[in-house]
C-alpha cells in the first residue's frame, strides 16, 4: 500500500455522543481479497483521521481511477458509507504493474500499486 500526499483541506467531522471533532485526514485504499491474473477483487477505500482511525460517519464521494493491465467494474465513484467507498477491480491474464488511486476531495488522495506477474 502506498499513499500520495496532495495539497487539499482537511474535512472536520463531529462524533456524536463526543465533545470532540476527528479530522478526516486521507483515504487508505485495500483490496479486500488476493488480486491475482484473471481476477474480480473488491476494493475498499477508507476514510481515516491522522492515527488511521475510521471516521464512521464520513459519507464522502470517492473517485477510483485504474492504470494498467485492468479495469474498474461499474461507477468510478461511490459515496462513502460508514467511512468506506468501494469499487470492484478486474484483472486481465496480462502481466504487468496495476495502479489503482482512490481521490475526495479535501483527503489526501491513496495509491494502490498491485503487480501481476
Amino acid at each position: 500500500l502506498k499513499e500520495q500526499s496532495s495539497s487539499a483541506q482537511t474535512n472536520k467531522i463531529g462524533v456524536a455522543g463526543h465533545g470532540s471533532t476527528k479530522t478526516a485526514q486521507k483515504l487508505l485504499l485495500v483490496p479486500t481479497a488476493l488480486v491475482g491474473a484473471n481476477t474480480t477483487v473488491g476494493l475498499a477505500a477508507v476514510i481515516v483521521d491522522e492515527e488511521n482511525a475510521r471516521i464512521t460517519s464520513a459519507t464522502a464521494a470517492v473517485t477510483f481511477s485504474v492504470y494498467g493491465p485492468a479495469t474498474l467494474s461499474g461507477a468510478s465513484t461511490s459515496n462513502a458509507s460508514a467511512g468506506i467507498a468501494s469499487s470492484t477491480l478486474k484483472t486481465g491474464s496480462q502481466a504487468g504493474t496495476i495502479t489503482v488511486q482512490a481521490e475526495a476531495q479535501g483527503l489526501e488522495m491513496a495509491t494502490l500499486q498491485l503487480v501481476l506477474p
